[in-house]
């Protein structure tokens, strides 16, 4: 609309209204700060991934809501996942990369990595390795040709997130050990 007809009568009668729409539909679709505190999170039942449990429980440090993640040691496949299933629509156009705190049990790190589902084709980013016995800042890159998706069959990590508007949030733990898993503070920054 801008490019088409800012210099016409119309665009100029209606310049603040149309940057009134504009802000209001930005932030529309702006992510909430610290996605695992709102919303509503489900184990993912996908074929080849293990089963686990997901609930927000109350944290005294760091304080608020945490997501608490659960899973037995299986062999059934190489990961367990849990999903954000009542995600508005986020706009990730200006947004690089996810930060989340985390803390587990296990001995050796976790790879986690983030699914994104944006007009229908699914994303995921590359797994980065969380240490253990202490809460750990992570950030994963989520701006270029760093995700992996059915383009390539999901082997290599040099696909653009070609939609901005992201419809589902899955968070990934690549291990087939026993866990307990904390998650607090997942930001799109």
């Amino acid at each position: 609309f801008e490019l088409k007809y800012k210099e016409s009568t119309a665009y100029n009668e209606n310049i603040v209204k149309f940057h009134e729409w504009r802000a209001a539909a930005r932030l529309a679709t702006k992510p909430i700060e610290g996605l695992e505190t709102s919303g509503v999170w489900s184990p993912v039942k996908w074929p080849d991934v293990n089963s686990c449990t997901v609930k927000q429980i109350a944290n005294k440090q760091p304080p608020g809501k945490i997501l608490l993640v659960t899973a037995e040691a299986a062999a059934a496949g190489d990961k367990s996942a849990i999903c954000r299933i009542d995600l508005k629509p986020i706009d990730l156009d200006d947004k690089k990369e996810i930060s989340f705190l985390a803390s587990h049990n296990s001995e050796q790190p976790l790879k986690i990595a983030f699914g994104l589902l944006a007009t229908d084709q699914y994303y995921e980013t590359v797994p980065v390795p969380v240490k253990g016995n202490g809460w750990y800042e992570n950030t994963i890159k989520i701006e270029g040709a760093v995700f992996k998706s059915a383009a390539t069959g999901f082997l290599n990590f040099d696909q653009e997130l070609k939609a901005k508007d992201v419809k589902m949030l899955v968070i990934l733990v690549y291990t087939t050990g026993a866990y307990e898993l904390k998650i607090d503070g997942i930001q799109l920054k």
